[in-house]
């Protein structure tokens, strides 16, 4: 006859407490993973929207300086002597007596 071989356990209230102590370890652990991940998704996001910025930065230096030239050419347009220059140069008018 075969002799039954007796399975070590350990008592109940044993048992739940390593059951429970599992638990919040698994809780801990899912908790932890799930802060490292909106981290991670903020951390993308922010860096993301800080190229956005640094080149809307760009772009409004260029309209800025764009804008500052035009303003320039407005006033010149005042002056009499620059429109005849232009009416010379574009148009080749001459100058009449």
């Amino acid at each position: 006859m075969q002799k039954r071989q007796e399975v070590l356990t350990l008592p109940r209230e044993k048992q739940n407490k390593w059951n429970t102590r599992k638990l919040f370890m698994l809780g801990g652990l899912m908790v932890a993973c799930f802060l490292l991940l909106i981290s991670l998704f903020y951390y993308f996001q922010y860096n993301y929207l800080s190229q956005e910025l640094e080149a809307y930065d760009q772009r409004l230096e260029q309209v800025v300086e764009e804008n500052k030239e035009l303003q320039e050419e407005i006033s010149r347009l005042q002056d009499d002597s620059y429109i005849e220059f232009l009416a010379r140069r574009h148009l080749g008018l001459k100058k009449t007596e």
